[in-house]
């Protein structure tokens, strides 16, 4: 998959080009259909896929909308795309200028650089100033621009929706069986190992500090966790939170303990799977008593995988 972050550096290639275009957070199985049939149909007319997205939610954007918290880091919606054969991906940030053209300015601008015949949208896709390139804008477009455009209809599961929107319900509540069914995979992040302040190696229990700022979270607390690295699945315990006790951080992190030895991960990517929630993040009266619960939070984690 050819990667790019400018529209203007695409480099087109000789034969048709199938597009569609989103901001695909979670790469659940409504935008699975939508990519899956991009793709498909640019395999079927010896074409190439094309998907355009954002590396930044809109809402933090957009005058008057509440920050949306992503389900996936940019890293991951990209590994995701690779696995479903994408052929290239156009990956830019959603910015205030681009908010503002309408969705004729917009869809011509994109066609001068990536010359598609063929586009392929969401049942509830929408371009434009104040989205107002609707289904009959964009039919209307795609007459008048000699491409063509058809819409796929969402996605229920167990007759309910499948959306960004109840993912991140989920994923809040700290809901992974209901999170699974909607992604339909295991939840996961798959994000960059960054370096801490060493204390847990202090306390004799080393941990790999996830990057997960900005993202959309469980609840603060411990977990049994697994991490995958390098194909391989190593299980632990993680704290997802400020830890109260020795650092008191701004912003949450998932320091993770692993059970087996492991190379140094740091500025390594890994994908970390919150499996149970074991209790919630507390202070401590002393780094002993902290200690002690370790000790029990990884009895407690090791009695879940044995169970399973």
């Amino acid at each position: 998959m050819e990667h790019y972050n400018r529209i203007e550096e695409f480099k087109r290639p000789d034969v048709p080009l199938v597009m569609t275009i989103g901001n695909f957070d979670g790469i659940h199985p409504g935008h699975q259909r939508v990519i899956h049939q991009t793709v498909s149909q640019a395999r079927s007319i010896h074409g190439r896929s094309v998907v355009l997205t954002f590396s930044n939610h809109p809402s933090e954007i957009l005058p008057g909308k509440s920050p949306v918290l992503p389900i996936c880091t940019p890293l991951h919606k990209i590994a995701l795309l690779e696995q479903l054969e994408v052929d290239y991906l156009i990956q830019i940030p959603f910015t205030l200028e681009f908010s503002q053209q309408t969705a004729e300015e917009f869809i011509l601008s994109l066609r001068k650089s990536v010359p598609f015949k063929h586009l392929i949208l969401g049942y509830d896709a929408r371009f434009g100033k104040n989205r107002s390139g609707d289904r009959e804008t964009i039919k209307q477009l795609s007459s008048s621009e000699g491409f063509s455009t058809e819409y796929l209809e969402k996605v229920e599961i167990h007759g309910r929706t499948v959306s960004s929107s109840n993912i991140r319900l989920a994923i809040i509540d700290g809901n992974f069986n209901e999170v699974e069914n909607l992604l339909g995979r295991p939840y996961s992040i798959l994000s960059t190992v960054i370096k801490g302040k060493q204390i847990g190696r202090k306390l004799g229990y080393p941990t790999a500090n996830i990057d997960v700022a900005n993202l959309c979270l469980p609840p603060l607390g411990v977990y049994a966790v697994y991490l995958k690295f390098d194909q391989k699945m190593f299980p632990g315990v993680a704290n997802l939170g400020i830890a109260p006790t020795l650092k008191n951080s701004q912003s949450p992190t998932f320091e993770v303990f692993l059970f087996d030895h492991v190379s140094d991960l740091h500025g390594k990517s890994v994908e970390l799977f919150p499996l149970k929630f074991l209790r919630n993040e507390v202070h401590f009266p002393s780094v002993n008593a902290l200690q002690e619960q370790i000790r029990s939070d990884i009895n407690q984690a090791n009695l879940y995988f044995k169970s399973r």
